[in-house]
């Protein structure tokens, strides 16, 4: 009867429970200065929002220093995931193309900060630049290009360093997203238009040339950004290839086989069967023929194999003239050899 009679001890909220009620100490009062604080730091930054716009165009100052002061607070307001910050430091990007070289330093001084420097990981640097590249228009991907070009020759971005194997990486990774695998690439062949060795060959060419060949295997998975990006990187891989062009001149790295994966895989791009769809396939085959022109031995006679074969393909042969079959069997072989 004690035991029964005896009272259960109360239970307290355990600390992080989601039903615990909140504890207090201050009382109605503290409440209210809490309520206070919040609505004073939300009209803050509802106006630093607001602010973005404004800084945008400070960008286009004909001023210097105006730009750079802009370029420095949207800096800032990035850092601190400002409403709107994410558009301005893009617009920023065009800044390296300024005629003044303060303008010009301020934004690789902002893509170093934001992305490099201030990243907790290579990792991390690696997947906020392939962000900006995802979500970056035309005109923004070139500056963005050019401003790394600048990070590379300054040396703050080495070849061989962890933020460029973090990007191998996530470019190699098949279980990432394609969109993220894409994104990886186009900053590879951005850092790879200063320095070619970031693409070298080996394995690196297969791990492209592996993406390449699963952007491009049916019609209905295919992924033309994937695999322009691939493309793009293995354009970049041997400057000037066999082109006899005045890049060409110098290239220490030898020419793929033929019969290399990267080789097949811009093959199956170039293809009149080609699965990549409609209009994305145009800016694919641009880059598909540019790292032809890079890889292979033969690049001239390879891309007259090509149009061979898109002839064939475009006006079939229907027997009526005498040489048809002929015509026929050539663009066969071409495509064959292919």
């Amino acid at each position: 009867e004690g035991a029964e009679g005896a009272e259960e001890p109360e239970e307290r909220p355990v600390a992080g429970d989601a039903d615990a009620a909140p504890e207090l100490d201050g009382g109605v009062e503290a409440v209210r200065t809490m309520v206070a604080a919040l609505k004073t730091a939300l009209g803050f930054a509802v106006q630093m929002g607001g602010a973005v716009s404004v800084l945008c165009r400070l960008l286009a100052s004909s001023t210097p220093s105006d730009a750079v002061e802009a370029a420095g607070l949207l800096v800032r307001l990035k850092q601190f995931g400002v409403d709107g910050a994410d558009e301005g430091a893009r617009r920023m990007l065009g800044l390296v193309f300024s005629r003044d070289q303060s303008v010009r330093d301020a934004a690789v001084e902002a893509v170093d900060v934001l992305f490099l420097a201030g990243a907790e990981s290579p990792v991390a640097a690696a997947e906020g630049l392939a962000r900006v590249a995802a979500a970056s228009a035309l005109g923004e991907l070139a500056a963005l290009e050019e401003v790394l070009k600048l990070l590379v020759s300054d040396g703050r971005v080495p070849a061989d360093g962890a933020v460029i194997k973090a990007l191998w990486a996530q470019a190699g990774d098949g279980a990432s997203h394609e969109a993220a695998r894409a994104a990886a690439l186009t900053v590879l062949s951005m850092f790879a238009a200063r320095t070619p060795e970031i693409i070298g060959g080996g394995a690196k060419l297969v791990v492209v040339a592996a993406a390449l060949d699963g952007a491009c295997r049916t019609r209905k998975t295919s992924n033309p950004a994937l695999a322009r990006a691939a493309a793009a990187v293995l354009a970049r891989a041997r400057p000037g290839g066999n082109a006899g062009t005045p890049e060409s001149l110098g290239v220490c790295a030898p020419a793929s086989p033929p019969d290399h994966p990267a080789i097949a895989a811009l093959a199956r791009v170039l293809s009149p069967t080609s699965p990549l769809p409609g209009r994305g396939w145009y800016p694919c085959a641009e880059q598909a023929i540019a790292a032809l022109y890079a890889l292979h031995p033969d690049p001239e006679g390879v891309a007259a194999d090509v149009v061979r074969s898109f002839a064939v393909a475009a006006f079939p042969a229907n027997g009526a003239a005498g040489g048809a079959e002929g015509d026929e069997g050539k663009g066969d072989a071409s495509a064959s050899r292919i």
